[in-house]
């Protein structure tokens, strides 16, 4: 079995697809003194509700024969209305965490917040 190889290069890409369908690429930032390097990022995006299936592929980290490569992996999901879906991805596998419910911050609650006053006047 061939050694896996990694490279901390500035930054990272990674991209989320829903059935095949991009919603989401965006650059990451790999972080750690040693291969494999974390990168401790995430993203919040709406997706299709239903049972779906859920590509993630992270650009540039990993070297093979002195290129760059993609990583790739998917898993199927079924996302609901009104839920915050966690995905984790180690490097190699997608895991799946306990759907949330989505709470709505507008800015009048972060006013409030912020200046213990109600109704941002």
């Amino acid at each position: 079995e061939d050694e896996q190889v990694w490279t901390k290069p500035e930054s990272c890409s990674v991209q989320v697809s829903v059935d095949s369908e991009p919603l989401l690429r965006d650059y990451a930032y790999p972080d750690g003194a040693v291969a494999p390097y974390i990168v401790d990022t995430g993203f919040r995006f709406p997706a299709p509700i239903g049972d779906s299936e859920v590509v993630l592929r992270y650009r540039g980290c990993r070297v093979e024969d002195e290129e760059r490569v993609s990583v790739e992996a998917s898993t199927g999901l079924r996302i609901e209305e009104d839920q915050v879906h966690e995905l984790r991805f180690d490097g190699s596998s997608v895991s799946v965490m306990a759907p949330v419910p989505n709470e709505v911050i507008t800015l009048e609650d972060v006013y409030e917040a912020v200046t213990r006053e109600a109704g941002g006047k």
